[in-house]
């Protein structure tokens, strides 16, 4: 054999192994970063949010919708991610916890719901509607749950005011809507903006009392917004 034949076949044969070792070693990495992918514990949030309340005709005449709706069913929750899982978080910073993170980078879970009858009331929309939710549910292992935003019944009669949705990276966006307030609308008719507070409460003074209003009544104040 001749040194260039040689040379040849030492050359092809380094090759060889080294290929061998790379496809030993592809399933060890591949394991590793699955295992690390699995590694996160499950997420349970439910914490209270401070908010502006919709529940006057007057404040709703600043609302993005309001509609009633009737005939409710809802969706699987979601994460607001493209494919609706769990967002990868490669960084968490120090002292913060996963889920902290997740939240504080626009993450939520939402549920889609869908109204079999939707009769707007106020409508300021800029943009067209893709879908409504509302905020919380559970996918898979992790539950995402914020008081007081409403979770609504199958079957249930409600006057709803929505608002924009959060996304990440994007802020407030209109593509998703949000059940911000649900009012329930009772068999008469009439839509019960407070609820009356528990004779049982601790405290001195009354409980507050019941705001109710009709249908007809609130559609005609809101239909004169200005």
């Amino acid at each position: 054999m001749s040194i260039l034949s040689q040379r040849i076949f030492l050359w092809t044969a380094l090759v060889l192994l080294l290929v061998l070792a790379a496809c030993q070693a592809s399933p060890a990495a591949n394991q590793r970063s699955s295992t690390a992918d699995q590694s996160y514990p499950p997420i349970t949030l439910h914490d209270e949010a401070d908010r502006y309340e919709f529940n006057t005709p007057e404040r709703m005449c600043s609302a993005l919708l309001v509609a009633e709706v009737t005939h409710i069913t809802h969706g699987k929750s979601r994460w607001n991610t493209p494919d609706g899982l769990r967002p990868h978080i490669s960084a968490v910073a120090p002292h913060a916890s996963i889920a902290q993170t997740i939240v504080e980078q626009g993450y939520r879970i939402y549920t889609p719901v869908q109204f079999g009858m939707m009769k707007i009331f106020k409508d300021h929309r800029q943009q067209e509607t893709e879908a409504f939710m509302t905020l919380g549910g559970q996918v898979q292992q992790d539950q995402y749950w914020l008081d007081p935003f409403p979770q609504l019944r199958d079957g249930d009669h409600y006057v709803i005011v929505f608002s924009p949705t959060i996304q990440p990276g994007q802020g407030k966006v209109e593509t998703w809507l949000l059940v911000y307030n649900a009012f329930p609308v009772d068999a008469q008719g009439i839509v019960t903006l407070q609820q009356a507070g528990s004779p049982n409460e601790p405290g001195p003074g009354k409980p507050q009392p019941a705001v109710t209003i009709s249908l007809d009544n609130l559609q005609q104040q809101l239909a004169g917004c200005r």
